[in-house]
């Protein structure tokens, strides 16, 4: 009789070890399932800068326009100076990371505004606290851009937590562009 009540454990426990271990597919890692692709997209941190009265300050044809102030950031002991964006398309689905500095851009959507953009970051990359600096280029209070990204693998799905900080003022969970109000000293 003992024989068999070992018996019988030593079957429950095999059996309890292997439901819970088909549970978990090792076949896969944490990542995307074999034949399943994702379109993961750079962080790209959009800058728009107007006046008081709302007018497009990277506008070349406003009065005020700031594009030839030599504008540039300040990021990891270097310096990025602002350049036009290429006016060429990369012909490509892909979406590959790209390193441009700091650049400003001709608007592509309905509101027509002008913007820079610094970067492109990796996404699927951890950024705790980077930080990078603008300097406007007109002697005016440079503005301290900080953000954080985190990427992982949940159920084989990607998962992304962005967060931006503009002069320590945290901005909107996820977004990744923002608007900076410029004075003049006319505007006081």
């Amino acid at each position: 009789m003992r024989i068999v009540e070992n018996v019988v454990a030593a079957l429950l426990v095999f059996g309890f070890a292997v439901g819970l271990s088909a549970c978990k597919d090792d076949g896969y890692p944490e990542g995307p399932l074999p034949g399943t692709e994702y379109d993961i997209f750079p962080v790209v941190i959009k800058v728009y800068v107007t006046d008081s009265e709302g007018h497009d300050l990277l506008n070349p044809e406003v009065t005020n326009t700031i594009v030839n102030n030599k504008i540039k950031v300040l990021y990891k002991a270097k310096e990025y100076e602002m350049h036009w964006e290429p006016e060429y398309s990369s012909g490509s689905r892909a979406i590959p990371v790209v390193w441009n500095g700091l650049q400003v851009c001709k608007p592509y959507n309905e509101d027509g505004r002008y913007f820079l953009t610094f970067g492109d970051f990796d996404r699927m990359a951890y950024y705790e606290d980077e930080e990078f600096v603008i300097d406007w280029g007109d002697g005016s209070w440079n503005t301290v851009f900080c953000f954080s990204n985190s990427f992982w693998w949940e159920n084989h799905e990607p998962q992304n937590v962005f967060y931006l900080y503009v002069n320590g003022e945290k901005q909107k969970e996820g977004w990744e562009e923002v608007t900076i109000v410029k004075s003049f000293d006319n505007d006081i």
